[in-house]
């Protein structure tokens, strides 16, 4: 467009205000995010659609494959026509082996499962797997249990483990974090006290090898309980809290963590205030040069997106895909592991529909710029999975 061409913002028929553009080329995107000052800030606006150049497309903003960028197509960007043609979603076999990884110590009692991140190291030939865990309550009947040296109440942990197969699985000796006194465990050092959903990035584009690998998750202080009740003269030694923790910290939100090589980790945050209950995942974009950070963020069971220059520095999450009347009335959307993948964002999101049988229905979306989500094929259920979470 040119200086002189002139724009008209209406809301539902009605002309708001008129403005001139500038000049500016930009590669092709399916959406365009516009912003306007209002005089007390910035109001963003999600939506919008608009005529240009008499609604004919300009070369600048035509369709075009990128060399050595497979086209999945998910969806129907750069597709002219289809004619005898349907998109379909088929859906994944299980492995008859399941599960595949269960919670056999006792930090892992109560839980093990993949609110984390599963990688593949091509270097070592091994896949890689940071995944979640909880103890069971203490046989003495103790409200709490000592992890890292203090008490913890209802703990969500951080263990590791690895495969050459992603079938079976070894959990190593990691003597990084004591629990129950003894730190010969799988348990990683992270975070403050109940790590949750941690999503591990393999960063090789980074010039600090300091930060090849990093970490986002949601974390927070719960205050363990000071009932007697099974605390003997050697437990009652245990430190209640940590040592230094701020109110900040206490109240907790989501954090970042830096590795040389995805076991020792440095601990930074909170960087946002949101909680986030739920699985995440961290991403980096190299077409916008951001890092991308997904979760629910303050939006409660929904799928918000924050992003990064630096991974520190993090922008107010904001909500980019929740449940539509088709969804019914019940429908949530639980957590939705994504991937950037041949230039498209693929999540594959539970749907959880409260105070149903408690099952979830795990469902493919795809977005071009991670803002603007669609289920592939309109796929309402791709496969069922239990759900005791």
């Amino acid at each position: 467009m040119c200086s002189s061409d002139l724009f008209t913002l209406s809301i539902d028929g009605s002309k708001i205000l008129e403005f001139h553009g500038f000049q500016r080329e930009l590669e092709f995107d399916c959406t365009l995010e516009l912003s306007l000052e209002n005089g007390q800030g910035t109001g963003l606006i999600d939506f919008a659609s608009w005529k240009i150049n008499d609604g004919k497309p300009r070369a600048a903003s035509r369709f075009s494959v990128v060399q050595g960028v497979r086209q999945l197509f998910l969806d129907d960007a750069g597709i002219e026509s289809l004619d005898g043609l349907k998109r379909v979603v088929n859906p994944p076999k299980r492995h008859l082996g399941n599960p595949v990884l269960k919670g056999e110590h006792p930090w892992e009692k109560a839980s093990a499962s993949v609110y984390g991140t599963m990688l593949y190291d091509q270097t070592k030939k091994e896949f890689r797997l940071w995944y979640l865990c909880s103890p069971a309550p203490h046989e003495s009947g103790r409200k709490w249990v000592e992890v890292g040296g203090y008490r913890r109440a209802n703990p969500t942990l951080l263990a590791y483990a690895v495969s050459s197969d992603a079938i079976h699985w070894t959990k190593p000796e990691l003597n990084q974090l004591t629990f129950e006194g003894s730190n010969k465990n799988n348990l990683i050092d992270i975070g403050i006290d109940n790590p949750e959903g941690v999503s591990v990035l393999f960063d090789p584009q980074d010039a600090d090898p300091q930060r090849r690998y990093k970490a986002f998750f949601w974390d927070r202080r719960l205050q363990p309980s000071d009932d007697p009740a099974g605390v003997d003269e050697q437990a009652a030694k245990i430190p209640v809290d940590p040592p230094g923790m701020t109110d900040t910290q206490r109240a907790g939100g989501m954090w970042v963590a830096f590795s040389p090589d995805g076991l020792r980790w440095k601990t930074i945050g909170p960087v946002l205030p949101q909680g986030s209950d739920t699985t995440h995942t961290l991403l980096f974009d190299p077409v916008r040069k951001k890092y991308v950070g997904f979760g629910r963020m303050g939006f409660g069971r929904t799928v918000a997106r924050t992003e990064s220059d630096d991974a520190v520095n993090w922008t107010p999450p904001r909500l980019v895909l929740s449940c539509d009347g088709d969804d019914g009335p019940a429908g949530q959307i639980y957590g939705m592991p994504t991937d950037l993948y041949e230039g498209l964002y693929v999540g594959m999101f539970w749907m959880y529909r409260e105070g149903t049988d408690a099952k979830i229905d795990t469902q493919l979306a795809v977005s071009r710029d991670g803002k603007r989500w669609q289920r592939v094929a309109g796929d309402r259920k791709s496969t069922r999975l239990n759900s005791s979470h």
